[in-house]
């Protein structure tokens, strides 16, 4: 791998995981704030919403279709992932 992919790589990881914590700290601020009764169907509806990513309406570049329907075959993987990490989180204060 050349360095210049490899300073692409280390910096999208880094943006991801800086945005994947601060989304676990603030969607379990809220979900704490929310009745017991609510916080089982907040989490549910939140992996569902994080599941349904839309497609592009029409792809501006030869193979973006294809790319986006990978892309989207493996975000539902992903939601299920995140809100488990977002359990964890908040069983720390339960």
């Amino acid at each position: 791998m050349d360095e210049a992919s490899y300073a692409l790589m280390v910096n999208l990881t880094a943006q991801m995981e800086t945005m994947r914590t601060a989304m676990i700290q603030l969607a379990s601020n809220h979900i704490r704030s929310l009745p017991i009764s609510m916080k089982e169907s907040a989490l549910v509806e939140l992996q569902d919403a994080m599941s349904e990513i839309p497609m592009p309406k029409s792809p501006s570049r030869e193979g973006e279709d294809t790319f986006h329907k990978n892309v989207r075959s493996v975000v539902p993987g992903h939601a299920q992932l995140f809100v488990q990490e977002l359990r964890r989180e908040l069983s720390k204060t339960n």
